[in-house]
């Protein structure tokens, strides 16, 4: 590579010729960033034996054959995006350089490997912070697959999203990350809240490079997929902090300050994970779907509390039950305007009157078929 390098800075040199400047300097800056990468990982590996090694040559695409071929040139291969091959917009064909790395980014946790490859980026023509993207990636799976702790948020996951210049990297690492995380954790949230952050930045780009591009269905393409990242993830996150909220406000009604009872403890602290429980893991609750079945589960669980009598509910327990569970439907029908808790108890009141005991699962049913209906739709 040096020999080489060193020929075409002596045909770059030569202000005689400068038919195919264009091609002997781009020529010469794929040999330069190749020989920069080769630097680094010679003095990465250096004290590794040679079968304990990755493959040098397979981080890189080949070079045309012969130079400036027209016949024999290989068909241009885009990169994988920040996840690699689990990337959204990746496909099968596309070159994924840091792929021979995975085995040393995960054989310490990142912990040193990643210090002293991160470099590598610009040497293999891949966006910055990409290395740590993916060492965190895998941290992840790993995680995962021992059953460990994930990594924090705070310390580990913000500093590597920070690293990453393009927005939609960004937004694609955030969710992935978030959506690992536990459901109903603060680590999830905000998550998700950086991912919304930068999925709407990066709506912002696209639809700006559709104008100056108007008529190419590419860009036009791009633009619809960065809107539709931006309601998916403002949907869960959405749904979550309304959880997060519901939560909070049930917990203060059980609190030791409270004096709430250890059966208003038992039915408080159940509620959302019951509401849950009854509706698709893969459709996100509406308010409106939320507190109608707050008020569900809240109501049938006090009616099974009420109805044993080994249990000794009495009417101070359902009291400080009902208060608890109505501060929580405020909760969510202050925060959205459109909920109006009075319409639907009234609705659920007109369903019990005619279905009786079947009203519940009959109204569950009908979200269900709704949800399921509107996600279609989208």
């Amino acid at each position: 590579l040096s020999l080489y390098l060193g020929e075409l800075s002596l045909v770059l040199a030569d202000k005689s010729n400068n038919a195919d400047f264009a091609a002997f300097q781009q020529e010469f800056e794929s040999i330069d960033k190749r020989q920069d990468a080769l630097l680094i990982l010679s003095s990465f590996f250096q004290d590794r034996p040679v079968q304990g090694r990755p493959s040098f040559p397979s981080m890189f695409l080949p070079l045309p054959t012969p130079f400036k071929s027209d016949t024999c040139a290989r068909p241009t291969r885009n990169f994988c995006g920040v996840l690699g091959a689990e990337s959204s917009m990746s496909s099968p064909d596309d070159f994924d350089p840091i792929l021979p790395l995975i085995s040393s980014l995960s054989a310490d946790g990142g912990a040193s490997s990643v210090a002293a490859l991160s470099p590598l980026c610009f040497s293999l023509c891949i966006p910055t912070g990409y290395i740590h993207a993916r060492s965190l990636h895998l941290r992840f799976k790993k995680a995962m697959e021992k059953g460990a702790s994930l990594p924090p948020f705070e310390a580990c996951v913000r500093p590597v999203i920070n690293r990453l210049k393009r927005s939609s990297d960004a937004a694609e690492l955030s969710e992935w990350c978030a959506m690992t995380y536990p459901d109903g954790s603060k680590d999830r949230l905000d998550c998700l809240e950086l991912a919304l952050s930068h999925a709407m930045r990066a709506s912002s780009e696209a639809e700006q490079r559709a104008r100056m591009h108007r008529g190419d269905d590419a860009y036009v393409e791009s633009e619809r997929h960065a809107l539709d990242t931006v309601k998916r993830i403002s949907d869960l996150k959405s749904a979550l902090a309304d959880r997060v909220k519901i939560e909070s406000v049930l917990a203060d009604g059980y609190s030791l300050s409270s004096g709430a009872s250890s059966h208003v403890k038992l039915i408080l602290s159940r509620l959302v994970d019951q509401v849950y429980k009854k509706n698709p893991v893969n459709v996100n609750l509406t308010p409106e779907a939320f507190v109608e079945s707050l008020l569900l589960e809240a109501s049938a669980m006090t009616a099974n509390a009420v109805m044993v009598e080994s249990i000794c509910f009495t009417m101070d327990e359902f009291r400080r039950t009902a208060i608890s569970v109505h501060r929580a439907c405020q909760t969510l029908a202050d925060g959205h305007s459109h909920v109006d808790i009075g319409t639907i108890t009234r609705r659920l009141a007109r369903s019990w009157l005619v279905h009786g005991d079947g009203a519940a699962s009959s109204v569950h049913d009908k979200n269900a078929e709704n949800k399921k209906e509107s996600a279609r739709r989208g």
